[in-house]
């Protein structure tokens, strides 16, 4: 698909990726699972922090895996581009979770 698709972040959406040429890829169709469509999966592709890793921290007095993971972020480790479904960093989905969890407490 190359720059011309899109992903699509919703959890319960069946296509992955489209473009505006009516193509698709399916979720059923990526070589690994992949989070958020499946939550079992690592949440960050480059280091492999997980929803339950997520929770964990929102559990305990200090996010020391979240720490971990912002520092990693600006690592030359982090190949987000290459290695995330949907090119971006995790930063944000794992900050979201991370609030969403904390505040259900």
């Amino acid at each position: 698909m190359g720059d011309s698709g899109w992903y699509c972040r919703h959890p319960a959406c069946h296509v992955a990726y489209f473009n505006m040429f009516e193509q698709a890829v399916l979720v059923s169709e990526l070589r690994s699972p992949v989070y958020p469509y499946d939550v079992d999966a690592p949440i960050c592709a480059c280091f492999g922090l997980t929803w339950e890793d997520v929770d964990a921290d929102a559990r305990d007095a200090a996010p020391m895996r979240i720490r971990e993971l912002l520092r990693q972020a600006k690592s030359p480790a982090a190949r987000c581009q290459l290695l995330a479904v949907d090119g971006q960093c995790c930063i944000r989905d794992v900050q979201h979770l991370y609030l969403k969890l904390h505040k259900a407490r």
